[in-house]
């Protein structure tokens, strides 16, 4: 009987304390000023620069976005969910919100960042499409400071010029009913995710100095020891 109330009382313990990912509307987070944490990572500072749902689009508002936090293949980020859409004959569908990423262990520094989503509508066309910026001094090895994902490329992936401890990321969608004769269709997404991951920080050039100054120090030390 002790043993069972024992594995009861374990169990209930994690249940109590294990991670529980919910989702928090947009709008939710932007008028508390909230965050979200996954792993060593915060994002916070949401805004919405700016929103525009016409002739029957979706989301009419931040609070029909839902945003959760994501742990995938390694990497942890954000989840943004919604019915995204402009409908036909002629609905639009824009969006630009901004948030900061930050590395919370300080030996740590984001190392790149994968964007992806379900895009929906005609092949080959751009009447769906998002795009983070990197609102920062940060770029990507290609080149670029952005990523995309879009109808016939869902997903894209950058790695970083150099580990950053923070980011400034601009996110902005944008959908169109397309009117193409014979092929009309709505565009769409459900889903919409920003994930990074990490790698060892690089020491500043005043932390070298510190740490080779000391080896000396110590060299020295020892020498006048032996």
């Amino acid at each position: 009987m002790k043993k069972s109330c024992c594995l009861v009382f374990v169990g209930v313990a994690l249940f109590l304390t294990a991670p529980c990912a919910h989702a928090i509307s947009l709008a939710d987070l932007i008028t508390t000023n909230g965050s979200i944490t996954v792993d060593d990572k915060s994002f916070s500072g949401f805004r919405v620069n700016s929103l525009s749902a016409l002739n029957g689009a979706t989301p009419a508002s931040a609070s029909g976005i839902d945003v959760t936090g994501v742990a995938i293949s390694g990497e942890e980020g954000l989840r943004f969910a919604s019915n995204f859409i402009a409908p036909l004959p002629s609905g639009s569908f824009s969006l630009s919100m901004s948030y900061t990423v930050s590395v919370l262990n300080s030996g740590r520094a984001l190392s790149d960042m994968t964007m992806a989503g379900d895009p929906s509508g005609p092949a080959n066309s751009l009447s769906g499409n998002a795009s983070a910026f990197l609102s920062t001094s940060a770029n990507f090895t290609f080149g670029g400071n952005q990523l995309h994902s879009q109808i016939g490329l869902p997903q894209t992936h950058g790695d970083f010029q150099t580990p950053q401890t923070n980011v400034l990321v601009d996110t902005r969608m944008d959908l169109a009913a397309s009117t193409t004769p014979g092929v009309p269709s709505p565009a769409s997404f459900t889903f919409l995710t920003e994930t990074f991951s990490q790698t060892a920080a690089i020491p500043e050039p005043s932390t070298l100095l510190l740490f080779l100054t000391g080896l000396i120090g110590l060299a020295r030390a020892c020498r006048l020891r032996s």
